[in-house]
C-alpha cells in the first residue's frame, strides 16, 4: 500500500544514518589487507609514543596523569571543572575538550587532550602550557 511503500523509501533514504554497502565492502577489503592492518599497527605505535611522551613531559613538570593510557587522547583530571583550564589553554592557542561532557554518572573533572598529530616540540609546549594552567 501506499503508506508501507513511504515508509520504506524514507527508511532506506540516504542520510546521516545511511552507509552504502559499496563503502562497507570497500572498508572491509582495506582493513582486511595485510599491508593496511600493519599501516594501522604503525599508526597506533606512533600515537602511543606521542601519549607516553606528553605524559613523561608532565610528569617532569609535576603533573600527574593516570596510568597506563592509551589511544589518541590524553586525560588529565582536575579537581573542579575544567572551564577555567580549557579558555586559559585556548588563549595560549590549545583547543582541549572539557572533561565534563564525558561524564557518566558522577562529575569527571578534567581535560581531554588529542596528541595524536602532535610532534615532540609541540608536545614540550603543551607540556609547559598545561603545567602553567594546571597550576604545577
Amino acid at each position: 500500500d501506499d503508506e508501507t511503500a513511504m515508509r520504506l523509501r524514507l527508511r532506506l533514504a540516504s542520510g546521516t544514518g545511511w552507509v552504502s554497502h559499496l563503502l562497507q565492502d570497500a572498508a572491509i577489503s582495506v582493513l582486511a589487507s595485510p599491508a593496511q592492518r600493519a599501516r594501522i599497527v604503525s599508526a597506533g605505535e606512533r600515537y602511543q609514543q606521542r601519549l607516553q611522551l606528553l605524559q613523561e613531559l608532565l610528569r617532569a613538570r609535576g603533573v600527574a596523569t593516570p596510568q597506563p593510557m592509551e589511544g589518541l587522547n590524553l586525560w588529565l583530571p582536575l579537581p573542579a571543572d575544567s572551564h577555567r583550564q580549557v579558555l586559559a589553554l585556548a588563549s595560549r592557542g590549545w583547543h582541549v575538550r572539557a572533561g565534563e561532557v564525558f561524564a557518566v554518572a558522577a562529575p569527571g573533572h578534567g581535560l581531554r587532550i588529542t596528541c595524536a598529530a602532535l610532534g615532540a616540540t609541540q608536545l614540550r609546549q603543551l607540556a609547559d602550557d598545561l603545567a602553567a594552567v594546571c597550576g604545577s
